[in-house]
């Protein structure tokens, strides 16, 4: 993103290496999308939008920004198969399976919609299984801290992983909690800055800001975020060309999220991404569907996403 548009609201670090301007090829993306509406413990309050929010984010994903099919995995409430759920060991199944397959020059994006808590100064992503009490063990092996996956990423990957895209939106009403506006805000514990590793670019957009926490539009069934997340890719980020790039999405998702967040609640959200390595005003990440039937003359087809030449 070039200095000019950035925001306060965005932290963009170190602006100085700018340098990779577009995705892998198609069959080098992958994403695992995980959305959770119910916990199995009693203890933790139910969400209304995750699961919505993640099957809209699928289908932006496979229809607009060139994403096969059999590389998005979503694991959410609605899935038959057990092994689709999102508990905690299918989470961590399949994350070690797409690290596995995903090439060195390659593309990993996680989004999580869902609980989070912090304990003891550690962030935790709450997986339908989790339990939750003032036991700091019991959650340590029952969901999934936020610094042991960015740790797991460069030990899958000890030579490197070309791109990761994180979508957390994670901050929401205490989970331990009955009252709906309880405080839960992100904190530094959450993290998912790649700058020490040896991903070469990545990009981490958070549903809220520091000191904020996040919200649902419950009558909807749908998160503000990652809802708006979905819009911007499929069609409403788009240039006068059809495509959507980095830096058009983050701008529509600061323009949306907190306008209708205050209009229907009257309280403070803004999201905000941390950044290294990419030319976010540069990077095409999705195309609209007419553009892409004037590029290869019918909608549907895989296409590799590329900035239009100069």
């Amino acid at each position: 993103m070039s200095n000019s548009c950035a925001k306060k609201n965005l932290r963009l670090v170190n602006r100085k290496v700018e340098t990779v301007k577009r995705w892998p090829s198609n069959e080098r993306r992958y994403a695992l999308l995980i959305g959770v509406n119910n916990y199995y413990d009693e203890q933790i309050t139910s969400l209304t939008g995750s699961i919505n929010d993640m099957v809209n984010l699928e289908e932006a994903l496979v229809n607009y920004c060139g994403f096969d099919s059999n590389q998005v995995i979503r694991l959410t409430d609605d899935k038959n198969e057990l092994s689709s759920k999102p508990t905690y060991r299918n989470i961590l199944t399949h994350l070690s399976k797409i690290l596995k397959a995903v090439p060195k020059d390659g593309l990993l994006l996680i989004a999580f919609s869902g609980h989070g808590i912090e304990r003891n100064g550690r962030a935790f992503l709450l997986p339908s299984d989790a339990s939750v009490n003032s036991d700091i063990l019991l959650l340590e092996k029952t969901a999934l801290e936020v610094a042991a996956i960015k740790e797991w990423i460069d030990h899958e990957k000890p030579t490197g992983l070309a791109q990761v895209v994180v979508l957390l939106d994670a901050c929401r009403n205490d989970p331990t909690s009955a009252k709906d506006l309880s405080r839960n805000s992100l904190t530094k514990a959450y993290d998912f800055n790649l700058k020490n590793s040896k991903v070469q670019a990545f990009a981490t957009i958070y549903a809220t800001s520091r000191g904020e926490r996040a919200y649902e539009n419950k009558p909807k069934r749908k998160g503000y975020f990652i809802s708006e997340i979905a819009a911007g890719l499929s069609r409403e980020a788009a240039n006068e060309r059809g495509e959507v790039t980095l830096e058009q999405l983050i701008k529509h998702v600061e323009s949306k999220v907190p306008r209708q967040v205050i209009k229907d609640l009257g309280v403070t959200q803004k999201p905000f991404m941390e950044l290294q390595g990419y030319k976010a005003s540069e990077l095409v990440i999705a195309y609209t569907a007419a553009a892409r039937k004037t590029k290869i003359g019918a909608v549907g087809r895989p296409i590799d996403v590329r900035p239009s030449p100069e």
